[in-house]
């Protein structure tokens, strides 16, 4: 029998304080954060610290900051938080940081607690369990949460890429899209391709394929039912399309992550 490779679950936690601030930190993989409590500043700075990030916070914000991106919180007042640090496999997920709101009801906040649990438990004996818990919340995140634009990105653009990542299950029309943007679609072209080097429906695609890569590494789907999630009617094109951006067929890329079971 095998086994997909899944994430890694390197630390997990929950923080409490009501000191003016927490050290300025970074980590070599991906960090989530979400405010269970409190009001505080999330100030976050890429590796060169010439792009910076500031955000005032409340409960129930969540942050997935990139691997080496420096980031304190200022508290105002008695804060308190739950973080997991993780690797992932490579180009699984793109290094660009996201933030969002996320009710109390919501599944990730629960997965969240129920991985920091079996952490701080020491159950990392299992690393499948930890690993299905961080793939849920990455395919949870990709319908709920908006990508932050790099910085000096404009904010037409900026809406338009919010859009296109909120509707990864299809297609989006360029008249939705200038709709949504503000600005008509030869100005959108231009500055898409300004900025990211292609039009937005490519753009779009890439970004839906990278989640039929997330979605590829839970073995229980099957490829047409990764396809159908990510907008291809017909699974043939899909596979001929994921061919044509990773070079490999769908199958063939699962197949090469899957790890053979540790002897018991």
């Amino acid at each position: 029998m095998q086994t997909v490779t899944m994430p890694d679950l390197i630390h997990a936690g929950r923080y409490r304080s009501s000191e003016s601030a927490c050290a300025l930190h970074a980590h070599a993989a991906f960090e989530l954060l979400v405010i269970r409590g409190g009001r505080c500043r999330v100030e976050i700075q890429d590796r060169t610290a010439a792009d910076h990030e500031a955000f005032e916070a409340v409960p129930g914000d969540l942050f997935l900051i990139p691997p080496k991106h420096s980031h304190v919180h200022r508290n105002h007042e008695e804060v308190s938080t739950s973080y997991l640090v993780f690797r992932l496999p490579p180009r699984i997920l793109p290094p660009v940081l996201r933030r969002l709101a996320v009710a109390p009801d919501d599944p990730i906040r629960t997965w969240m607690e129920q991985a920091i649990g079996f952490h701080l438990a020491l159950e990392r004996s299992d690393a499948r369990t930890s690993g299905g818990l961080l793939l849920a919340i990455l395919a949870r995140l990709d319908h709920l949460a908006p990508q932050v634009s790099p910085p000096k990105a404009s904010p037409p653009l900026a809406r338009a890429e919010r859009h296109l990542l909120q509707h990864l299950a299809g297609p989006v029309a360029m008249r939705e899209l200038c709709r949504v943007s503000g600005v008509g679609a030869r100005h959108l072209r231009e500055l898409f391709s300004s900025h990211h080097g292609c039009p937005p429906a490519r753009w779009h695609r890439d970004r839906r394929l990278e989640l039929a890569q997330r979605l590829l590494a839970d073995h229980y789907l099957t490829v047409k039912q990764v396809a159908a999630a990510c907008g291809w009617d017909d699974a043939n094109l899909f596979g001929r399309t994921f061919k044509g951006r990773f070079g490999t067929s769908p199958g063939d890329w699962r197949s090469a992550r899957l790890a053979p079971e540790p002897a018991k």
